[in-house]
Parts: C-alpha cells; structure tokens; sequence
C-alpha cells in the first residue's frame, strides 16, 4: 500500500475565503429565520396568545432539535480530515452517512412526538390558551423532523 502526500494547498486569498464562507454564512444565517419568520406572520395577526405559543413552541422545537446539534458539529470535523487527507470517496461517504443518521433519528423523533411534548410542556408551560398554540405549533414543527436534522448533518458536512 502506498501513501500519497496530500493535495497541495490552494493559495490563501480573500476570494478564496469567501468563496466557501458564503454557503457558511447563508446556512447559519437560515436556522433561526423559521421561528423568526412564524413569528413574525402569527404577530400580524394581532393574536397574542398566538404569538406567545408560537414563541414557546420555538423555544422547545430548538432545545430538542438542537440537542442532536452532533449531527453538525461531529460531521464538521470528520468532513474536515477527510477532505484533507484527500479521500472524496470517504467525504461522500460521510455525507450518506450524516444524512441517514439524522433522518432516523428525525423519524424517531416524530414517532416519539407525543410523549415529547408532553413531557416539555410539563417543564415549561405557559398559561391554557397560549399552551393550546405551543403544542400546535410543536406537533407541526415535528413532521418536519427528519428534515431538520438532515439539514443540521449537510450543514456540517459543508462546513467540513
């Protein structure tokens, strides 16, 4: 077997810099835009208990989607070393990978969605009308599940 030296390194200039930061920049810049954006349509409304429940709802969706955060921390890293030591096939791999760990784990999260929010709303809990507009707006929010966590391991992989 024989080792290869790494691919020699591009040159270092703001151009290049930026041509990977931006996908960075745009990728960061959309995960909180959703409860941003649902807020922002429920608060037109004029309904406060609406606009209340939906920001609990986010509260609670971004601690249980972000508890699987690895997804996108882990896959930064691996992605990193393998894109360095030039494997592609193993970055390729990675991304599979990434992607059917966090669409598992987002079907386990749908199927268990109900014990979930009962549990969260045990611990934070708002008044009855604003609870009733958190849990809708949670059980909505987890049908997208396997999405969003799919989104948090392409996220790392292109970090990586």
């Amino acid at each position: 077997m024989t080792l290869s030296s790494p691919p020699s390194p591009r040159p270092l200039t703001r151009a290049s810099i930026f041509a990977q930061a931006w996908p960075i920049m745009l990728g960061q810049a959309s995960i909180p835009l959703v409860g941003v954006v649902d807020a922002t349509v429920i608060g037109r409304t004029g309904d406060a208990a609406a606009l209340a429940g939906v920001a609990l709802g986010a509260t609670i969706i971004g601690l249980v989607f972000w508890s699987f955060g690895f997804l996108r921390m882990g896959m930064t890293g691996l992605t990193a070393q393998a894109e360095g030591a030039g494997d592609g096939s193993e970055v390729e791999a990675l991304l599979l990978r990434a992607l059917l760990i966090g669409g598992m784990i987002g079907l386990v999260l749908f199927a268990l969605h109900l014990p979930i929010i009962w549990l969260a709303f045990k611990v934070l809990a708002g008044g009855e009308v604003v609870t009733l507009e958190a849990k809708a707006y949670v059980q909505a929010r987890f049908l997208g599940a396997p999405a969003a966590l799919c989104v948090f391991a392409l996220n790392g992989w292109l970090l990586g």
